[in-house]
């Protein structure tokens, strides 16, 4: 989701205060057996794994991997927007290219689509598409839906371009990228990576930083499950 900010925020400084503990002993004995063992350290790409997954930009999200576990059949209303299906077949080419369990695929009915992009007003948007997120369209140039069931597998999901306030075409195809790939289950932004399509300011980065190529290839990997949480992966990582 990506709502317009003029002016780029300052976000939260975090300042991490590592105090060193200096232990005196007169020998090895007088160690405990538990001073010697470390936890395991994560890496920058599996730490922000860990937060653009389990997170989300709306209240109330339950802090699991909820991921598509069947190929993604994308209706798009309009396809006269020639740049924009020219960016999209790229995206998907892109996306397609890192994932090792579902496919994205166009297709031209509705009524076989379990995605559906609209590009346009938002108004429209809201009252056609998706009521689910009227609340947020006035302040949003471009969002997305997704649904999942009790275990978490994602099973249906649209989102919009707002290509009337979003006036330069650069932007709108970022927008187009952001959300798509927040519609894999990857649905938090943050102010970590500026070069990453998460981030949180209004940016119009037109491609995937190499942080979010990791990202994509492990929400699309056979290892990610449905309804995994933050302990469940750092297990895996650790194997």
């Amino acid at each position: 989701m990506k709502e317009l900010i003029q002016f780029k925020s300052t976000g939260w400084v975090y300042t991490c205060f590592i105090f060193l503990v200096i232990v005196g002993c007169d020998s090895d004995d007088d160690a405990s057996p538990q001073s010697s063992i470390k936890k395991p350290q994560l890496t920058a790409e599996q730490q922000y794994f860990l937060k653009i997954s389990l997170g989300g930009e709306l209240a109330n999200i339950p802090p699991v991997v909820k991921k598509w576990n069947q190929d993604i059949r994308i209706f798009v209303v309009d396809t006269t927007y020639t740049e924009l299906m020219q960016e999209l077949n790229q995206i998907i080419a892109e996306i397609n290219d890192l994932s090792t369990t579902i496919s994205l695929n166009l297709v031209a009915t509705r009524t076989e689509s379990n995605y559906l992009i609209y590009f346009g007003d938002a108004q429209t948007y809201a009252t056609e598409y998706e009521p689910a997120a009227a609340p947020l369209v006035e302040e949003n140039w471009g969002i997305f839906w997704i649904y999942w069931n009790a275990g978490y597998s994602i099973n249906r999901g649209s989102m919009y371009v707002d290509t009337e306030r979003t006036e330069s075409l650069v932007c709108q195809k970022h927008l187009l990228r952001e959300e798509l790939t927040q519609s894999l289950g990857l649905m938090q932004d943050t102010n970590d990576f500026l070069a990453s399509i998460f981030y949180q300011p209004w940016t119009c980065t037109p491609r995937y930083a190499d942080i979010d190529e990791q990202l994509i290839r492990w929400q699309l990997s056979e290892e990610i499950k449905t309804g995994m949480n933050r302990t469940d992966i750092i297990t895996l990582w650790q194997l």
